[in-house]
């Protein structure tokens, strides 16, 4: 069960758009899926912000995972499209949980 859910909000570059931020992040989850603690993941956006929901099974977990993704090849198209000036990443412990994790990503309208 994760203990950690890891939140990144952020805006896609103006040069950027919506398929193509969704390609990248599927490329990335690759990647993303592989990390120690790994539990799932989801996206959700309004008209300006996306927001990546990480959930970790710790923080330091997450931490690691924080730590590396600048260096893996397979997010650097994900890192290209995001405007990284607009990053605000928060981590929360979980306090209680509801009924079970997704089985599996479903994919972004």
């Amino acid at each position: 069960m994760p203990t950690v859910l890891e939140q990144v909000q952020f805006r896609i570059k103006p040069s950027a758009t919506r398929p193509q931020f969704q390609q990248a992040m599927d490329r990335a989850q690759t990647w993303i899926r592989a990390q120690k603690g790994f539990e799932f993941s989801t996206v959700s956006a309004d008209d300006k912000d996306m927001t990546h929901h990480v959930f970790w099974a710790s923080q330091t977990d997450a931490d690691a995972a924080s730590a590396a993704i600048g260096q893996a090849a397979e997010t650097a198209d994900l890192l290209s499209v995001i405007d990284h000036s607009t990053i605000r990443m928060n981590h929360y412990p979980i306090v209680h949980a509801f009924g079970p994790a997704p089985e599996a990503a479903h994919e972004m309208a």
